[in-house]
């Protein structure tokens, strides 16, 4: 069912291994991030690629609308692990433009997004964030990316 899938990852790992032979033996010790990016599921947002950091070197959680509530055990497994084990340095919150699951808890619309706003209570704080940050694309107008 997933044959394509299974392909494409040994021609991938073919290639890295083509041009560092040392890729995935160095990748197993590699495991010593100094950060913790708490993101959207959103598959257009890499996390490693879009910080040009190598694999190791972020350690991720992903869901809808970055959310980082109290009541999350998924998320405070991650976030005990990163902080007692992994001992990363620093934590961050990382939205991005246009969210679906922000946009929605905003009150704006998003392509695709569906009703999901009764799961997200806690992103009515990153919707204040999202419409005062000044590093989006459309800062100047005050744009989050979401349709009015």
């Amino acid at each position: 069912m997933l044959d394509h899938l299974k392909e494409r990852n040994r021609a991938w790992a073919a290639r890295v291994v083509s041009t560092d032979a040392d890729f995935f033996r160095r990748l197993a010790r590699q495991q010593a991030p100094e950060y913790l990016w708490i993101g959207c599921s959103d598959s257009r947002v890499p996390a490693n690629e879009i910080v040009d950091l190598d694999p190791g070197e972020l350690f991720v959680h992903r869901n809808v609308a970055n959310l980082a509530p109290p009541q999350d055990a998924n998320y405070l497994s991650v976030l005990q692990f990163a902080v007692d084990v992994l001992k990363v340095k620093h934590v961050m919150v990382v939205g991005h433009y246009g969210c679906g699951g922000v946009c929605r808890r905003g009150g704006w619309s998003a392509p695709g997004a569906s009703s999901i706003t009764g799961c997200i209570p806690s992103a009515r704080s990153i919707t204040t964030i999202a419409t005062s940050w000044t590093q989006f694309p459309d800062a100047a107008s005050g744009s989050t990316g979401c349709a009015s």
